[in-house]
């Protein structure tokens, strides 16, 4: 009892702890760093404060890390560390695309944070923002990568007023420098693209450099409009790049304006976007998926299979191109293609978003390549995922439903009519099949019953029931019922032909062979039909009757035994041995059991 007690002690500090310990990181690292953190303020020529943020010092003589928007339309600039202004030097270097710069301050043995060069940022990793007052703590999103491989990754902590503030990992290493461009798109630009920015030189006067808007740039441009893309406000996001594109199209993010265009539905624009740029960008695979994703919206398959295969050639890793290049395949029926595109998607995505219906899909392709069992294995994780999907529980149904798995098939034949009413009648249909199957005639006929309800004047139905009333030998209702398939269709013949059968069954000849002349008259080529009847003469003994019919039974189908045998009959009854001995000599080669119980009734 007493080991159970420290047991559960020592779980419960497991927890507290783990709750904790992520304070006491932003606490660490606010107390470590604040002394490194500038406050820096963008002067006008008149001497007003237009732009404010924050940057790091990186280096012990006063360099320090910010975003370049805070300073590219700057006369001059007011730098504060740990509350004390400090001279300002001049800028060291900027990187435009990247909204970084380097400025410098004078001073010695200045307090310095520590730095994390990696491009490496999971989602969901913990990540901590400092500014003046505290430290504010979040995670990591998602990433996002720009042309060139460059990439940048969005926190969920609201950054429109933390302009250049640094931000820590777990370790206490700053990983990245918080840009806010566009409101409600928290992005960080990773401290890796400073590296090549901190060079021990001399200092350049802000007047040095061109006094720049950094909004209407074409590097600012690029970054606003991905931003914009990101937010999802498709609409601004093209506004920014287009303008880019007219003023500056060396620099537009074509993959992402393409996109765009595909996001507001303008595919043709898109189209004819990339189309004029796949040479000049032959080998980025962003072009030639963003191309294929258009082609499949404008349904052009066969272009957008030679455009996404392009892109898979170019980044074999490109996970999303293997899903849409198997949605092209199945648009084109090519099922095998497409089901080789889409085990290679998952194979690089074992988890994949469950937006996409990928194991519907797969499902789908291997129940029609009559694969069942592969069908079962992807539709039940796609149930697992949308239990009351119309598609997912009936391509499901159809796959119990080939393997004889009765009771799985059915239950989910009775889902799929709640699921779906009006297309009640097609399940109840196929649960009478099912039923049938399975010998459980009962229930096929009240499966029968509920599609004579949904439809009153369809014959298919009635006669689907009379042929289970048949197997339960409850001849009386069959009978009953094939007539009032007749009454609907005179033309069905099949209901003229188990009619007869039932009739046959009951001794009623007379009635069989009114019903097997209909039936022939409706179906003149058939050899059962004159089978029937010439066998319903024979038992009747009017074998001269029974004759021409079984004569045209066996003309029409040459190896009918049960038509010889009976012809072989009629001939003896009448007193023509040699053509009742032929029949069993016909016989001794088709089924030599009938042969041999022929000949015993002539050799008599």
């Amino acid at each position: 009892m007493k080991r159970n007690k420290i047991l559960i002690i020592l779980i419960s500090l497991i927890f507290i702890f783990g709750y904790i310990y992520p304070q006491e990181i932003a606490k660490r690292i606010y107390k470590e760093n604040k002394k490194a953190l500038a406050v820096i303020k963008s002067l006008n020529p008149y001497g007003n404060v237009v732009e404010t943020g924050y940057g790091i010092l990186v280096s012990e003589n006063g360099m320090i890390l910010t975003n370049y928007h805070l300073i590219s339309n700057a006369t001059s600039l007011i730098v504060e560390v740990n509350g004390k202004k400090k001279d300002f030097e001049g800028v060291i270097d900027i990187d435009k695309k990247m909204d970084l710069a380097i400025i410098k301050i004078k001073g010695n043995d200045l307090p310095m944070v520590l730095m994390d060069y990696s491009e490496e940022f999971p989602a969901g990793q913990r990540i901590y923002l400092l500014n003046r007052e505290n430290v504010i703590e979040g995670s990591i999103l998602r990433v996002e990568e720009l042309e060139g491989g460059r990439k940048f990754f969005i926190i969920d902590i609201p950054i429109m007023n933390y302009a250049g503030s640094p931000i820590f990992n777990n370790q206490g290493r700053v990983i990245g420098l918080s840009t806010p461009l566009v409101e409600g798109i928290n992005v960080i630009i990773p401290t890796v693209y400073s590296l090549n920015l901190i060079k021990n030189v001399k200092p350049s006067p802000l007047a040095a450099f061109e006094k720049i808007d950094y909004r209407t740039c074409p590097e600012g441009m690029l970054l606003i409009g991905i931003c914009y893309y990101l937010a999802g406000d498709f609409a601004k996001a093209r506004t920014y790049l287009e303008r880019l594109l007219v003023s500056s199209p060396e620099d537009v993010n074509i993959a992402k304006l393409g996109l765009i265009y595909s996001k507001l539905g303008m595919d043709e624009r898109a189209v004819e976007i990339y189309e004029q740029v796949k040479d000049k960008f032959a080998y980025s695979p962003e072009i030639h998926y963003g191309l294929g994703i258009s082609y499949i919206k404008l349904r052009q398959y066969e272009k957008a299979i030679t455009a996404l295969e392009k892109a898979i050639s170019l980044n074999p890793n490109l996970v999303d191109a293997y899903y849409n290049l198997g949605v092209a395949y199945e648009e084109l029926r090519e099922d095998s293609k497409a089901l080789t595109a889409y085990l290679k998607f998952l194979e690089l995505n074992p988890e994949p978003s469950t937006d996409l219906y990928i194991y519907t899909r797969i499902g789908k392709i291997y129940y029609k390549m009559n694969k069942p069992e592969n069908a079962i294995k992807f539709l039940e994780k796609a149930r697992e995922i949308r239990p009351e999907n119309f598609e997912v529980n009936y391509y499901l149904a159809l796959s119990y439903d080939k393997l004889d798995q009765f009771e799985k098939a059915s239950q989910l034949y009775n889902e799929l009519i709640k699921l779906n009413p009006e297309g009640a009648e097609a399940y109840y249909g196929q649960l009478v099949k099912l039923y049938d199957r399975a010998g459980q005639y009962e229930k096929a006929v009240e499966a029968a019953k509920q599609l004579i309800i949904k439809n009153p004047y369809n014959p298919a139905s009635y006669y689907n029931l009379g042929v289970e009333y048949v197997k339960l030998k409850d001849y009386d209702k069959a009978i009953g019922v094939f007539n009032q398939v007749i009454a609907l269709d005179p033309n069905y013949a099949l209901a003229y032909y188990n009619l007869g059968i039932v009739y046959f069954k009951i001794g009623r000849y007379e009635s069989a062979i009114n019903i097997f002349k209909q039936y022939i008259k409706l179906n003149p080529n058939d050899p059962e039909g004159y089978y029937n009847l010439g066998t319903c003469y024979v038992a009747l003994r009017q074998f001269e009757s029974a004759l021409p019919p079984l004569e045209r039974a066996v003309k029409l189908k040459p190896d009918h035994a049960l038509a010889h045998y009976n012809l072989g009959i009629a001939y003896f009854n009448l007193r023509d041995r040699l053509s009742a001995m032929d029949e069993y000599r016909i016989l001794r080669n088709l089924n030599p059991r009938l042969a041999q119980k022929l000949y015993e009734l002539i050799s008599r």
